[in-house]
């Protein structure tokens, strides 16, 4: 078998924390069967990969899902960008390739390229320590400072070994300064994180920290002296030609280009809040998008976004004592998982939120896929997310010959 399939164990290991599963859908109704047509296919398609078509209508009828889009890029030109289902159930809108989905935790791959972008023009260093850039911030009084905290470097918390778990304690923040949670800001979180102790010594161990990217987020606008989303859009989205983003807007109802998002009921959910750490996860943007995306980051698509170098940090492995996953993969910065083959490297990255979620991936034969769901809560269906990975990756491998043209012009 190929070097590059990912198995079940390498996706979950990486990112189990942010995983809202599409839970299967046995015994419920999908939403897709109603009026018991087919759902329809927008888009366009290079020769001979109609394949595709099937696979991403049969992770939407396994997983109950109304709706996707899938993207696929060799060599840096876009040959398949599709829309599947319905991105609107009631209305019966279908999605389209250029709409917009939220991205969750793929976000954090674009936190990291910003973060890089910094350390490109001086003004971060990676070695630097995080709270060093973050000095104005201290416990509440009373609380004691764990001291290791004042070790953590800005590359830990880009590759999960900071010591901090996932997104602790925030019910006690917002009771601690006296605001709802919703009304939470990034500041007081780490604030009030401050005052504890971490979960292990930094760089000793890897393990998944949304907390982590919130912290990253301020980083950026200490850094840059620019709002986080400001900073994104204008150095590093805009530069790679993606103009069909959003991050952290409050909306009463979705736009005409938004996916509506659906539970496992298929009831519909509304438009997503901002999220206190939009870093992390509080982007949204089409599978066209996240193909611009992929593509400028490994340089298939003109000059690489990053110089060499840094396209090494970003890839490497963390350094000793953090061991490899059993399967050789690693986190890396921004990614879940990490692989060098003989071929290059592949690296992975997925998210969820309720009602979203998210795949992007390169291949060592530089293929780049982005794949975007709009359906699915729950954290019961870690066999379906996998499955829904190896799938697509499976079919990617067995393409022998990858059409020429480029779709990059038509959307």
């Amino acid at each position: 078998m190929p070097t590059s399939t990912f198995t079940r164990r390498e996706w979950l290991a990486a990112s189990f924390t942010t995983m809202i599963a599409l839970e299967s859908a046995a015994g419920q109704e999908k939403p897709r069967r109603e009026g018991k047509e087919r759902p329809p296919i927008t888009g366009e398609a290079r020769p001979g990969l109609d394949r595709f078509d099937a696979v991403l209508l049969e992770m939407l009828h396994k997983h109950g899902v109304p709706g996707g889009s899938l993207c696929l890029a060799k060599d840096g030109r876009l040959v398949l960008a599709r829309g599947y289902g319905w991105a609107n159930v009631k209305a019966r809108e279908p999605v389209r390739p250029e709409m917009l989905f939220g991205i969750g935790s793929v976000s954090k791959a674009v936190t990291a390229v910003a973060v890089l972008k910094l350390v490109e023009t001086g003004k971060l260093r990676l070695q630097d320590h995080a709270f060093d850039v973050l000095k104005d911030l201290h416990p509440l009084p009373g609380q004691k400072e764990d001291p290791r905290v004042r070790t953590i470097t800005i590359r830990q918390f880009l590759n999960h070994t900071s010591g901090y778990e996932s997104m602790p304690h925030k019910p006690e923040a917002a009771q601690a300064f006296g605001v709802k949670q919703e009304n939470l800001t990034a500041d007081q979180i780490i604030r009030y994180r401050l005052g504890k102790p971490l979960a292990y010594a930094p760089g000793t161990e890897a393990q998944y920290s949304n907390y982590g990217y919130l912290v990253l987020g301020q980083i950026i606008e200490h850094a840059s002296g620019e709002p986080y989303a400001d900073y994104v859009d204008r150095h590093v989205l805009r530069p790679m030609g993606i103009r069909h983003a959003a991050c952290n807007v409050t909306l009463a109802t979705y736009p005409a280009d938004w996916v509506h998002r659906y539970n496992r009921n298929g009831e519909e959910l509304p438009p997503l809040k901002p999220l206190q750490g939009a870093a992390g996860g509080g982007w949204l943007t089409s599978a066209v998008e996240l193909a611009r995306f992929m593509t400028a980051v490994d340089g298939t698509r003109g000059s690489a976004f990053l110089p060499p170098r840094l396209m090494r940090e970003m890839l490497a492995a963390p350094p000793p004592p953090v061991k490899p996953r059993k399967n050789g993969s690693h986190f890396g910065l921004g990614w879940d998982t990490v692989r060098f083959t003989p071929k290059g490297p592949t690296y992975t990255k997925n998210g969820g939120l309720p009602g979203y979620r998210a795949y992007v991936g390169h291949t060592p034969e530089n293929v780049d896929w982005a794949v975007l769901l709009n359906g699915g809560t729950g954290e019961e269906a870690e066999n379906e997310v996998a499955d829904a990975a190896n799938h697509l990756q499976r079919e990617i491998e067995r393409v022998e010959r990858w059409p020429k043209g480029n779709l990059f012009g038509r959307f």
